[in-house]
């Protein structure tokens, strides 16, 4: 039993440790600003098209379903309102993550 615990046991300690590095060398002088800001111009070069052509699809379909609702329930007036407060509350986010996850990790691997 102890023998099968022990391969994912070092991943987890090796993550771990890898982490607690990071930690400290974020506050260790010379700060790297100018990479910094390199890294981050190039995520977001690289997502902000995908994440608007995997937006635009979602927030229609939150438009058209929110759409169908709305005319049974006798509230088709009140769709826009709707469907701009559910894009922005909760489309936007997960798109954000999904395009800039899988996009900029993806980058930033392909640049190491």
């Amino acid at each position: 039993m102890i023998e099968q615990l022990a391969a994912p046991a070092r991943a987890v300690g090796g993550f771990v440790e890898m982490s607690l590095d990071t930690f400290v060398k974020t506050f260790r002088r010379p700060f790297q600003f100018r990479e910094f800001l390199d890294q981050t111009w190039m995520i977001a070069r690289v997502s902000l098209v995908p994440t608007l052509l995997v937006a635009i699809p979602f927030t229609v379909l939150v438009a058209f379903t929110l759409n169908i609702l709305l005319r049974e329930i006798g509230a088709a007036d009140l769709s826009g309102a709707g469907t701009a407060f559910g894009t922005i509350t909760q489309l936007g986010p997960v798109v954000t993550v999904l395009v800039v996850a899988g996009a900029g990790a993806t980058a930033i691997c392909a640049d190491l």
